[in-house]
């Protein structure tokens, strides 16, 4: 048995050895060492090698699943090793021989199909990163749903990339793991080093040949040499772990850099797109769109809102679907309704593709099948009837399958209702296979057998209490108490009893007519399996053999789902269709942050004050000021948020939205630091306004918070002015740029497309309001003391920072510019008290006239005045 063991092991060095022994997965040598303290099981010994005592420790094969699933989410792999023939087949051979075994797969991270190991709403990626003289591309796949996707990157952009795609695993080259393997390693990336033979092109193009029965690799796109090398990186990957070249993965997806609206993985964070800044689901954006009803849906919202379209043609046909199930609430409805019952059969036929046979799995598919029919037959007859429906919904009904054959094939052979035979649940309707029929009705007459029997022994040998009962071990015994055995031992029927176990209480016997009823029931049950196991292939064949019209319906369904769920959402929030263009444009009218007022309506009786914001091509660029606390910084994640569920095909928190098309959003906001790469938070938010300078285009949208605040006030001052100048007029996008520098706000003399804003507040009795409204205008005080006093700093020390304040500001060399924005400023707000003032006159004027007793020719001399006023 060592040796064995030693031999298979030797083929897998660096994975966990599960190696099968009767009920249990049996490990060994330093695996043992390893596998106890990560599973906390106890660690024994069996047998000796070389005079030293052998360790070992093992879990239950019927409870593997949730040790597997510990050991993946820490990163191991595990190489299931299983008897590959029966111990009968193995006495055939010799009555030494030990029953062969094999690895029959191994379990990574990115290779997942079992469903406990999966989480339902988000895709399980593997990823593969292939350079070749420079040109760098990744692919990637999900084998639990078939996807595959290749795009090319470059080194700038590679993480970025990654961050969105979020892989469980990735498979990089030995040349390629030199100068990498570290800075993925430290972003906590389970990586995975092959030969550079796995990444060769011409290897590569030979495996995705055969795998996918073509002549040429050029029927599914334009793909670079680099490209072709990690496609086939993944395929040589998932065939050796799988140990078979039996997958099921679609053609793969070339992605086109300019099709989607890039987010980098700093935006993402700051954004709290997939998780809070907490680090919790609740709280993200993702959260309060998630309102499927299918893991399918879901997962296609989980792509979708890290990877929006950049294409305005996809995202106004999308915004079309979305308005549909908006106004159509009885029909969204109906349709939530159907697939509030649907299984993921999307991933059970990845288990069956991987030949992991199992009747629930084929249940699943059924029921599946179902829920399509039902969806289809519905959408079919609104297509039918009179209501006006996008062309994008009608092209998704064609790609669900109508699956006639199939599914009268499964309802006669596969039961809605499971039946119990003795102590095992069969699957298979009655009337499918007679021979089944047959034995089935064996083992029912064997269970009033057996109560014949029982009866009959009881009045044999006058012991009321004798059972017949089963387990797992003995199989069929009569039971007596402790007390009717001793009894019952001296009588003349004890000498027809074979005496099997005695226990604490009982002890327990078996005789000839019981063993020949046992032998039986156990022929039959044996043949029933055989059966089913024969029956459970050809239902198996049936579906493998329309894997591709199974995939495409679950994409439809996937689809009609997150359609559906965002036309509710946007119904129940109030939200508005946006309207998509090619210019220069963001014109929010009284935008909302959909998370922040979610959060203020569940945990407070707050409503959220909503904005506007108008950038375009004359207004690019808006400086916003004002203290810290008053909604700047929601203000900026608004926008971009607004941005992103736009273009991702959902209805936005607005009462009017338009929507110039961006590339990318970028964002620069809060204060952290990286001490593993050594970076201070300074040195980060340097390296962030770096890859916005360098990366933002004409169609970029960019949000920035305090730009300079990590060092000395000159210093910050000097990057904050010769950033915002970058901005306005090298890269010429949208920016809202959030500063505490009020002396920034005199650029707009000098950049024609930048426009002051600034949040209204209001001071009572030396108290800080405030209304979270932006307004045109700036801040010259950040109300920084003011708002330490709030925080709970002492007064004695906020009263001495009010003094040094003052005597800083007497003394500044900046106070001439700073005074002559600051005496603009007290114009503009003398000019606005004077307008305030007159506009307060009026009113009261007309407040006091008496219009049904005033003469034509009094209104009208009344209304010269009026005129005059104004215009004076």
């Amino acid at each position: 048995l060592m040796k064995q063991y030693l031999k298979i092991k030797a083929n897998h060095p660096v994975a966990l050895l599960f190696f099968r022994m009767g009920d249990f997965y049996e490990l060994f040598f330093d695996d043992a060492y390893l596998a106890s303290e990560v599973l906390n099981i106890t660690l024994t010994k069996r047998g000796k090698l070389n005079g030293e005592e052998i360790p070992m420790c093992g879990v239950p094969h019927h409870a593997s699943d949730r040790y597997i699933e510990t050991l993946i989410k820490k990163g191991f792999h595990v190489a299931i090793c299983e008897q590959t023939e029966t111990p009968e087949d193995a006495k055939k051979r010799g009555y030494k021989e030990i029953v062969n075994r094999d690895v029959v797969r191994i379990i990574t991270p990115g290779t997942l199909v079992e469903d406990n190991l999966l989480e339902h709403k988000k895709s399980n990626f593997l990823l593969a990163i292939n350079e070749i003289r420079g040109d760098l591309s990744i692919a990637w796949t999900d084998i639990s749903t078939g996807s595959f996707f290749v795009k090319s990157v470059s080194k700038g952009n590679l993480y970025s990339s990654m961050e969105r795609i979020r892989p469980s695993e990735i498979l990089i080259s030995h040349s390629f793991s030199e100068e990498n393997i570290l800075g993925l390693k430290e972003k906590n990336y389970k990586v995975t080093v092959l030969s550079g033979s796995s990444f060769n092109s011409t290897n590569a193009q030979e495996k995705l040949l055969d795998h996918y029965g073509v002549k040429t690799i050029k029927s599914f796109g334009s793909f670079s040499f680099s490209m072709i090398g990690a496609l086939g990186a993944i395929l040589d990957y998932l065939i050796m772990t799988q140990n078979s070249n039996i997958l099921q993965l679609m053609r793969p997806v070339l992605e086109d850099k300019n099709s989607i609206l890039e987010i980098d993985q700093h935006t993402r964070k700051n954004l709290e797109i997939n998780f809070s800044l907490a680090g919790e689901k609740e709280g993200s954006l993702i959260s309060i769109l998630d309102t499927t009803k299918t893991s399918f849906g879901s997962r296609l919202l989980d792509l979708r809102v890290n990877a929006p379209s950049a294409d305005i043609n996809t995202i106004i046909e999308s915004l079309s679907v979305t308005e549909f199930f908006n106004k159509e609430a009885s029909i969204a409805k109906a349709i939530r309704e159907i697939l509030s019952n649907c299984p993921d059969f999307e991933r059970a036929l990845s288990r069956l593709a991987c030949y992991r046979s199992s009747f629930q799995d084929l249940i699943i598919l059924k029921k599946g099948i179902l829920v399509t029919r039902e969806v289809k037959s519905l959408l079919k007859k609104i297509i039918n009837g009179d209501k006006k429906i996008p062309k994008k919904i009608t092209s998704i009904i064609l790609e669900i399958y109508d699956f006639n054959d199939a599914l009268t094939f499964l309802n006669k052979a596969l039961s809605d209702k499971p039946l119990d035979l003795v102590n095992k649940v069969s699957y298979i309707n009655p009337g499918f296979d007679a021979e089944l029929d047959n034995l089935r009705g064996t083992i029912e007459k064997s269970g009033s057998i057996l109560q014949k029997l029982e009866e009959d022994l009881i009045l044999n040998t006058n012991i009321s209490s004798l059972k017949i009962k089963q387990n797992n071990v003995l199989g069929y015994f009569i039971e007596l108490t402790s007390k009717s055995a001793n009894a019952f031992s001296e009588s003349e029927n004890s000498h027809d009893f074979i005496h099997r176990q005695t226990t604490a209480n009982t002890v327990r016997f078996t005789n000839s007519q019981l063993i020949s009823l046992e032998t039986k029931i156990n022929t039959a049950l044996s043949r029933i399996e055989e059966i089913e196991n024969r029956i459970c292939g050809q239902i198996q064949k049936v579906i493998l053999d329309l894997s591709s019209e199974i995939r495409s319906s679950a994409e439809s369904i996937g689809q009609i789902d997150y359609f559906s769920s965002l036309g509710v959402k946007a119904r129940e929030e109030n939200w508005v269709r946006p309207d998509i263009l090619g210019e220069k444009v963001l014109e929010i009218c009284e935008g909302r942050h959909p998370v922040v007022e979610n959060n203020l309506r569940d945990k407070s009786d707050g409503t959220f004050i909503p904005n506007d914001c108008n950038l375009n091509q004359k207004n690019l660029i808006n400086l916003i000021t004002g203290p810290n606390m008053a909604g700047k910084s929601t203000f900026l994640r608004q926008n971009a948020i607004i941005i992103i569920m736009a273009q991702l095909g959902s209805f936005v928190p607005a009462k009017k939205a338009r929507i110039g098309l961006v590339d990318r959003v970028f964002s620069r906001i809060g204060a952290s630091d990286d001490l593993t790469q050594g970076h201070s938070t300074f040195m980060i938010e340097m390296l962030e306004t770096a890859a916005i300078i360098n990366q933002a285009t004409k169609r970029s949208f960019v949000i920035l918070d305090e730009i300079g605040r990590g060092t000395s006030t000159f210093d910050g001052l000097s990057i904050a002015w010769a950033t915002l100048e970058h901005l306005h007029n090298t890269n010429n996008c949208r920016t809202l740029f959030a500063t505490h520098y009020h002396e920034l706000a005199h650029l707009d003399e000098s950049l024609p497309s930048l426009s002051n804003l600034t949040v209204k507040i209001k001071e009572h009795e030396g108290e800080l309001i405030f209304l979270h409204k932006i307004v045109k205008g700036f801040s010259n005080h950040s109300f920084g003391i003011k708002v330490a006093k709030l925080a709970g700093i002492p007064n004695i020390v906020t009263e001495r920072a009010s003094d040094i304040l003052k005597s800083l500001e007497d003394s500044s060399v900046s106070n001439r510019k700073k005074n002559k924005i600051l005496n603009r400023t007290k114009k503009i707000e003398k000019k606005e008290s004077s307008d305030a003032e007159n506009q307060s006159q009026l009113k009261n004027l007309l407040k006091s006239l008496d219009i049904d007793n005033l003469s034509p020719k009094e209104a009208l001399h009344l209304l010269y005045k009026i005129q005059g006023d104004l215009k004076s």
